[in-house]
């Protein structure tokens, strides 16, 4: 998977309106029982959303490894959110990392964010 990276030197605090990556799983999964007790559900498997999210965070921790190799820690855990996919009903999922040591944003994301070049 290809991955668009995006440097947002802005020492902005994100945190409050994004969810942490294991915090968007407990939310998956909770919606998704919630819609299965329903008996209504749409929703796909949160495990095929899971490992969508997963895979895009690896991604974006080997590049964040590779860019700071003398290591560089995260100010907060690594934060997602999802964008609507315009061919199908699906969503591609972005990861956000925050650096302590200066607060710098880095975004990851698997389609192009033309805002954000």
């Amino acid at each position: 998977m290809k991955l668009y990276d995006y440097y947002i030197f802005h020492s902005l605090d994100w945190e409050y309106c994004f969810l942490s990556v294991e915090d968007y799983k407990k939310f998956l999964e909770k919606k998704y029982k919630q819609c299965r007790e329903n008996h209504h559900c749409s929703l796909v498997e949160p495990l095929e959303v899971i490992k969508k999210v997963d895979e895009v965070l690896q991604i974006a921790l080997v590049d964040w490894k590779r860019k700071f190799p003398r290591g560089r820690e995260l100010r907060c855990d690594p934060m997602v959110f999802p964008l609507p996919n315009a061919d199908n009903n699906g969503a591609s999922f972005c990861i956000i990392l925050k650096s302590d040591e200066d607060g710098d944003t880095f975004i990851y994301s698997p389609i192009p964010l033309s805002y954000l070049e």
